[in-house]
C-alpha cells in the first residue's frame, strides 16, 4: 500500500498504525502530479476530489489513470444535494463516464448505495 497524503498529522496518524507493507508519500498531488507515479496497481480516492474544481477535477482523474498499473478507482457527489456547501463540486455521472469512456473502453459505474454519492472505475 502506498498512501499520498498531503496533510502532516494525517500522515503522522498512518504511520503510528504501523501496518505492514506500506509507504506514507508526504506530498500534495494536486500541486506535484508526479507523486502519482509510485508504481502502483490501483489509484483510489475516497472523498478527496470534492473540493476540487471541474478542470482540477479531472486533471486528476487523467493523472492518476496515467500513474495506475491496473485501475484507477474514486467516489465523487453526483447531485447538489450532498454537494451544497460552497467549497464542495459535484459532477453529472454521464459526464464523468463519458471523461472516462475516453480514457478506457472498460469502465463501471456504482450509484446505488447512497443518494448523490457515486463510485467510478475505469481499468486499463
Amino acid at each position: 500500500y502506498v498512501g499520498i497524503e498531503g496533510v502532516e498529522a494525517f500522515a503522522q496518524a498512518a504511520e503510528r498504525k504501523q501496518h505492514r507493507n506500506y509507504t506514507i508519500v508526504r506530498g500534495d498531488f494536486l500541486r506535484d502530479p508526479k507523486r502519482l507515479f509510485v508504481g502502483a496497481d490501483a489509484a483510489v480516492y475516497c472523498g478527496s476530489l470534492n473540493t476540487l474544481s471541474v478542470e482540477e477535477f479531472y486533471q486528476t482523474l487523467r493523472r492518476a489513470f496515467d500513474a495506475a498499473a491496473e485501475a484507477l478507482v474514486f467516489n465523487f457527489l453526483s447531485s447538489p444535494k450532498l454537494a451544497a456547501a460552497k467549497y464542495l463540486t459535484w459532477h453529472e455521472p454521464a459526464d464523468v463516464m463519458s471523461f472516462l469512456r475516453s480514457l478506457s473502453s472498460r469502465c463501471e459505474q456504482l450509484s446505488d448505495y447512497h443518494d448523490g454519492d457515486c463510485t467510478a472505475i475505469a481499468w486499463k
